[in-house]
C-alpha cells in the first residue's frame, strides 16, 4: 500500500493510522449498498461496486434505492442473527439512507 506524502489535517491522520489487526478474519457479514437519488444511471460505480463485492467469499451483497431501501434493509437487519457483521454503504441520498439503518433498533 503506498504511504500518503502529504501532510494530513490531524483528523486524517487519525485515520490514516487505522489498520486491520493482521490475520483477523470474518467469515460472513451483510452488505447493503444504496444508491442516490438518480439510481444506477448517477450511482454506476455503486452498481460495480456491489458486484465485485458479491465476488468475495462470505459476502452476502444486496443493491437498493435509496427510497424504498431503508425500510427493506431495517427488516432484513432485524431478521439476522445478532453476531452477524452489516455493512452500510452508501452513495448521495443513500448516504443518508445508511443512518437509518444503522441507528434502526435490533428488535422491538
Amino acid at each position: 500500500m503506498a504511504v500518503p506524502t502529504d501532510d494530513p489535517s490531524p483528523g486524517e491522520r487519525g485515520l490514516r493510522e487505522i489498520n486491520a489487526d493482521e490475520g483477523s478474519t470474518v467469515s460472513s457479514a451483510r452488505v447493503y449498498v444504496i444508491s442516490g437519488q438518480g439510481g444506477a444511471l448517477t450511482s454506476s460505480g455503486m452498481t460495480q461496486l456491489a458486484a465485485r463485492l458479491s465476488e468475495i467469499r462470505g459476502l452476502t451483497v444486496s443493491s437498493h434505492d435509496w427510497f424504498n431501501g431503508p425500510n427493506f434493509i431495517v427488516n432484513s437487519i432485524r431478521q439476522l442473527p445478532t453476531d452477524e457483521p452489516v455493512i452500510l454503504i452508501g452513495y448521495s441520498l443513500g448516504a443518508n439512507a445508511t443512518t437509518t439503518g444503522s441507528t434502526a433498533p435490533t428488535s422491538l
